[in-house]
């Protein structure tokens, strides 16, 4: 969206809440977060993927492996805040120290 459109010419859901966003001057952040299976752990899901892909004729998939993706929306335009936040998100609620490992990336909203 341009900024200089006024809001008599803004015609979708995302350019008004763009319009919002910018009128305030505050970004909104985003948190785009992948938790997956450590490679020491067992995919039985994975497996049972790469079993079916087999099946159905793809005989050269040697290995799936089944991860999450999560993305989180933040008020916040502080990276430093949000990316703690994330961190005890993960640690705490999205991945499992034991089996998972996770990683991510933070971006303004557009």
């Amino acid at each position: 969206m341009k900024e200089n459109k006024s809001i008599d010419e803004i015609s979708s859901l995302k350019d008004y809440a763009y319009y919002i966003i910018m009128s305030i001057g505050k970004a909104m952040l985003k948190a785009k977060i992948f938790v997956q299976l450590k490679a020491s752990v067992l995919d039985p899901q994975g497996k049972a993927v790469t079993n079916s892909l087999h099946n159905l004729g793809y005989n050269d998939v040697s290995e799936t492996r089944i991860s999450k993706y999560i993305e989180i929306t933040f008020s916040s335009d502080n990276p430093q805040e949000v990316g703690t936040k994330v961190e005890q998100i993960c640690s705490n609620l999205l991945a499992n120290p034991n089996t998972e490992s996770y990683h991510y990336k933070i971006e303004v909203m557009e």
